[in-house]
């Protein structure tokens, strides 16, 4: 994870597609998929719990918002693989996904039934930092291996 085993240009590619699959998620094809897929799976796991209700709405904002963290914490190590000498890395990482989360909430105006939110972009941007946060801890942890058996890297 923290040093890149394949080539440059296949980072980016990764990269590339990971940022197409957030805007795609972006379109009302994909909200009408996620929807789906959260209603099938709440009726199974709480049947009884009427759709109307508050622990229910909380649910399923909680999944829905959980999208958001898992897509840009993803967007923020594939950046961190693509950018291995860049200064300020992570200031870098969390700009271009603020920007790339913006550009999301952007295009979700264009499909109806999508909405648009700043807390979205701002969502995105947690997810991205903890993205960094975790990339962050197992380099130490790397380099703490390190100090302790150095033989064994």
């Amino acid at each position: 994870m923290l040093r890149p085993s394949c080539p440059l240009p296949f980072r980016f590619t990764a990269l590339t597609a990971w940022i197409g699959v957030i805007f795609f998620s972006s379109t009302g094809i994909a909200g009408y998929w996620s929807e789906r897929t959260f209603c099938y799976g709440a009726g199974k796991l709480f049947w009884g719990l009427p759709t109307n209700s508050f622990p229910y709405r909380l649910i399923h904002f909680a999944a829905e918002k959980s999208v958001h963290v898992s897509l840009f914490l993803v967007l923020a190590i594939l950046l961190w693989q693509c950018l291995p000498s860049v200064r300020r890395k992570i200031p870098v990482i969390l700009f271009i996904a603020a920007a790339v989360g913006s550009i999301s909430e952007y295009l979700q105006s264009f499909f109806p039934g999508r909405d648009p939110a700043f807390r979205d972009v701002c969502i995105n941007v947690l997810g991205a930092t903890l993205g960094t946060l975790m990339i962050l801890m197992a380099q130490r942890r790397e380099q703490q291996a390190l100090i302790r058996d150095p033989a064994s890297h």
